[in-house]
């Protein structure tokens, strides 16, 4: 069963989506405006190109910046600017040890397989 609440699915696309669409088209006007060359890098995450059997509302959102970055490059590829993304995995910050319940050690110990990041526990600032 397809399972989310429209209200968290409404805060993750305007975080997610919303966000970075702003800051894609903000940034891009701007950089032709003034003539120049520039690379805008989007962070989307591996979810942009896989499925779950849960979190719909997050991969939801992860595909919708794949497919922003993709029509964003064909857009302004002409004004030689690139548009591209970055897609990491599970990366043991303090956020996502504490929302998968997990502490850094056990996080990566399983995903520890997709990752290059071993041994690497990642600081908020």
């Amino acid at each position: 069963m397809l399972e989310f609440e429209f209200t968290e699915l409404e805060q993750i696309l305007a975080t997610n989506v919303r966000g970075t669409a702003a800051c894609v088209k903000h940034a891009a006007n701007a950089t032709v405006e003034r003539g120049v060359k520039g690379s805008i890098v989007c962070t989307a995450s591996v979810a942009a190109t896989t499925a779950g059997e849960g979190w719909t509302d997050y991969y939801m959102s992860k595909h919708a910046i794949l497919g922003l970055m993709r029509c964003a490059s064909k857009q302004f590829g002409q004004h030689e600017i690139r548009v591209s993304t970055v897609s990491p995995f599970a990366v043991a910050t303090p956020l996502t040890c504490n929302y998968l319940q997990m502490d850094a050690e056990e996080l990566e110990k399983i995903y520890q397989p997709h990752t290059s990041l071993k041994g690497s526990i990642l600081e908020e600032l």
